[in-house]
């Protein structure tokens, strides 16, 4: 019995200072992934699409940054255009998943987030704030603001996200270098067939 009681306290020691360990800020790079749907909802990823001439519909136009920490963090955040009824709707949505022992995802609240591009920022001064199934969302108020987000990026420029989260790290910033030629041309191309299309 002392045996047992003795490794408990052992376990919460560890785990407690596993935590005083972990920073408060941190700072990331992040990588870029780009995937659409065309008008019939048929996905297409960045990885399977050989040129630009392929793509002849969108319905959905998705920039998703990735990056992970040391401490079973990971970070999803979407840049999106999504078609719904006709109209384009432009909106951020931001995770923050820690990944127990057991690959489980557990989501962590995400307080704040923006996003900025040269002089170009989103955030909840500038951007329509919503959290929806522990997401946290920012929509564009307007869809010229929207896409000029979206276009931004399109042109070779860094991208910078800062999050404000529950638990250790609280801040988050990550940096993304700029898209790759390719790929640019293929979120260019969505960009404009998405605004075709309505």
């Amino acid at each position: 019995m002392k045996l047992g009681i003795t490794l408990v306290f052992s376990f919460i020691a560890f785990v407690s200072h596993a935590d005083e360990n972990i920073p408060d800020s941190i700072e990331l790079e992040g990588k870029f992934k780009f995937s659409m749907r065309d008008d019939s909802g048929q996905s297409h990823f960045e990885s399977y699409i050989e040129s630009p001439s392929e793509l002849t519909s969108a319905s959905t136009c998705t920039i998703q940054i990735t990056a992970d920490d040391d401490y079973y963090n990971t970070y999803p955040v979407e840049i999106n255009l999504f078609t719904v009824d006709g109209e384009i709707v432009p909106f951020i949505q931001a995770k923050s998943l820690y990944i127990d022992e057991n690959s489980r995802y557990w989501n962590k609240t995400i307080h704040s987030a923006s996003l900025s591009i040269a002089d170009f920022i989103a955030d909840d001064k500038t951007w329509n704030q919503d959290t929806i199934k522990g997401n946290y969302m920012l929509f564009s108020p307007s869809l010229d603001i929207g896409q000029l987000a979206f276009h931004h990026i399109t042109l070779g420029q860094p991208l910078k996200i800062e999050l404000t989260k529950q638990g250790k790290p609280s801040q988050v910033t990550i940096n993304v270098p700029p898209l790759t030629a390719k790929v640019a041309s293929f979120a260019r191309k969505c960009l404009k067939l998405i605004d075709v299309s309505i």
